[in-house]
């Protein structure tokens, strides 16, 4: 296994979206230098999408944003997960 690289501070994320690809969500929840401060949804994005968001930026203690501009811009961070519809 691959050592972590050191890190002068914790590193703060947004997630954008989820879409089903909860498992990589999950990864950066529990990533041993990352803060999940912010999630967010983006146009067009369905309303039980958006619910879904908001109860998971709920249970993870982050900050929901139901525009990624206005997350982007108001909490700045440092790592941004962009999750989108599967093609089908």
């Amino acid at each position: 296994m691959t050592a972590l690289p050191q890190v002068s501070r914790r590193l703060r994320a947004a997630v954008i979206g989820l879409w089903g690809h909860e498992v990589y969500a999950h990864q950066v929840v529990g990533h041993p230098v990352i803060d999940l401060a912010v999630v967010s949804g983006f146009p067009g994005m369905p309303a039980e999408m958006r619910e879904r968001l908001r109860a998971w930026a709920r249970d993870t203690g982050a900050v929901y944003e139901d525009d990624h501009e206005t997350a982007l811009e108001r909490h700045r961070p440092d790592v941004c997960v962009i999750m989108v519809p599967p093609r089908r």
